[in-house]
């Protein structure tokens, strides 16, 4: 198969949004940032093999390996996210919060932080890809 100008443009598309939502996600200050960046990285890792032609062999495995890479860390900050929203929630819920519940929320932030170390660290290296 030949490489599509179109497919190459709607690929493009994709990745100019993946760079729009990467900049929020670095942030980390809106949760909805990280869940749109999973959203987009997911689409682009549905669409390149479409584009196997399109690249490389060595540079078309790499870019697969390291979206999925992203994916999969996306994934589980999202994860962590709505875990701390429903941990929250029920916190506030209550009259009385139970110190364990407490100490479950601290736990699961203090995860989530040191996931978006890893998530800053990757998208800058995604960036630099060339992709």
């Amino acid at each position: 198969m030949r490489c599509s100008p179109i497919l190459l443009e709607n690929f493009v598309k994709l990745l100019d949004e993946f760079e729009a939502h990467a900049e929020g996600a670095r942030k980390g200050d809106d949760v909805e940032c990280v869940h749109r960046l999973r959203v987009v990285s997911r689409r682009i890792r549905s669409a390149l093999p479409i584009l196997e032609d399109c690249f490389p062999k060595k540079r078309f495995k790499r870019s697969m390996k390291e979206i999925k890479k992203i994916a999969r860390l996306l994934g589980f900050a999202r994860d962590t996210d709505v875990q701390i929203e429903f941990v929250q929630n029920y916190i506030d819920s209550i009259e009385k919060p139970n110190p364990g519940v407490e100490f479950l929320l601290t736990n699961i932030r203090e995860r989530r932080s040191s996931m978006q170390v890893r998530i800053v660290s990757m998208l800058d290296e995604f960036s630099q890809s060339g992709l």
